[in-house]
């Protein structure tokens, strides 16, 4: 077999292994990319070892812990199905504010309540935001987010949820499961330790995953970082190759003599004493002293290098466009796709964010929520994002001065119900505030806003 037989696509049903050798072999490093990555390889190779990683992954799950998580009563059925369906479709902050505006109609608060309580302190280590943040953080690296829920033994509560503990999802194993059988239940493998855990006691929330390539695989969700596996290679081998550069490993240039004076002695400790004396940060911009006349030539680093260097902004991009982040905020200054920093926020919070506590909320709502009464919701307060409030008070403030539309006609278009009161369906001017029969009135007297649209000029005076 030939070596272009490799990238043949017919013959291949997976990524050759000789394919990796070819590329990456060049430059020694990235030796986790010849393996098939697992769970652990993301944290320790993604995680633990690259920055850029660490801030998208740290970025996401602190923004997600900062909205808070609360309780309500449900009152009214029918608008609960319409705000879940505007929810799980708000892909723009005013789809949020009209869903907004039916949650208010869907539910009361409920902060009171025993189950508000519970959520505050998910276990007697952690609150709720760190309890959210490492939540969303293993779930963004591994794909999977697990959560443990403990029940008292014995007593009056003894069917309530009382503790909840984040499992760190590179050691939970699924058992069972198979594509017509029910998961059996989670083992937490960590060195000598295996716990099995009933699957009633595990809530999990996962991202979406295609692969049936072996029993039960498509019970586990796919990372991010499988699918920008190699862009966190090329990652990973510029930082090691720009390294190398500036500690000064491998030779920055060639040194001759003319004279055939400089014996293999002389030449050993000529070497010695360069690097002692000039090489290394400190000693950048030294002048050499020497009694023969030498060459120098400059040796940079080979092309194949300086290319794999130059990915490394290129791959930067990519990881943050896998994970939903927009790159200025992980201090690109050459982004433009965004005009200012508050766009890329808004845009993080709507791609990244909430998809994430809409997941969780609903896996808490099918697990946790039975346990204290059917008629609790847990749900978070996606309006309190300061990006989004902005949004909402520029709508605000343009309905307030539409003076061609009534005060009910503008709580239609806020998702309130209207009042039945007469003023409340007559057309305001904005001087006063008053119900325009009383002041100055178009000739069109008593005409519809759409009316008044259409003749906006030519007013009189009673």
């Amino acid at each position: 077999m030939g070596i272009f037989n490799i990238f043949n696509k017919k013959k291949q049903k997976s990524t050759d292994p000789r394919y990796n050798e070819l590329i990456f072999g060049r430059f020694g490093v990235s030796p986790f990319i010849k393996q098939e990555p697992t769970k652990e390889t993301y944290i320790k190779e993604g995680f633990q070892k690259n920055a850029t990683v660490y801030s998208i992954v740290d970025l996401i799950s602190k923004s997600a812990s900062n909205i808070k998580m609360r309780v309500y009563e449900k009152v009214d059925g029918g608008a609960v199905k319409e705000y879940n369906t505007l929810i799980k479709g708000a892909m723009n902050d005013n789809a949020i504010f009209k869903a907004e505006q039916a949650k208010k109609r869907a539910f009361k608060p409920a902060d009171n309540s025993d189950l508000a309580k519970f959520l505050e302190n998910p276990n007697p280590k952690q609150g709720q935001a760190e309890f959210l943040t490492d939540l969303i953080a293993f779930e963004c690296l591994t794909g999977d987010g697990f959560i443990w829920g403990l029940k008292p033994e014995s007593g009056s509560q003894q069917n309530r949820i009382k503790e909840m503990h984040v499992l760190p999802s590179q050691l939970v194993e699924i058992v069972g499961g198979d594509i017509m059988e029910p998961i059996k239940g989670y083992t937490l493998n960590w060195l000598s330790y295996n716990k099995s855990i009933p699957s009633e006691q595990v809530a999990h929330i996962k991202n979406f995953n295609p692969d049936y390539s072996t029993a039960g695989s498509h019970l586990y969700g796919q990372s991010p970082l499988r699918a920008s596996f190699r862009n966190l290679a090329m990652n990973n081998d510029a930082i090691t190759t720009g390294n190398k550069f500036l500690t000064n490993q491998g030779a920055r240039g060639i040194l001759t003599s003319d004279d055939n004076m400089l014996t293999a002695e002389h030449a050993s400790a000529l070497r010695d004493k360069y690097k002692a004396m000039y090489s290394g940060v400190d000693n950048a911009g030294e002048i050499m002293v020497t009694n023969h006349q030498f060459k120098w030539l400059e040796m940079g680093l080979p092309a194949a290098d300086l290319a794999l260097i130059e990915q490394y902004n290129l791959s930067i991009k990519d990881l943050a466009s896998v994970f939903k982040v927009p790159s200025i905020l992980l201090n690109d200054t050459q982004a433009s796709t965004f005009n200012n920093y508050r766009e890329a926020k808004k845009y993080l919070y709507l791609q990244a964010v909430f998809p994430k506590l809409i997941a969780v909320r609903d896996e808490l709502n099918r697990w946790l929520t039975p346990t204290y009464g059917n008629q609790y919701y847990i749900d978070f307060d996606f309006l309190s994002v300061p990006e989004l409030q902005e949004d909402m008070e520029k709508v605000v403030r343009q309905l307030s001065l539409s003076w061609w539309l009534t005060p009910n006609e503008k709580r239609a278009a806020m998702q309130y119900e209207p009042i039945d009161q007469k003023e409340m369906n007559e057309i305001h001017m904005l001087a006063n505030y008053i119900p325009i029969s009383d002041g100055v009135t178009p000739k069109e007297a008593g005409g519809t806003s759409q009316q008044l649209l259409n003749d906006t000029s030519d007013y009189e005076e009673k």
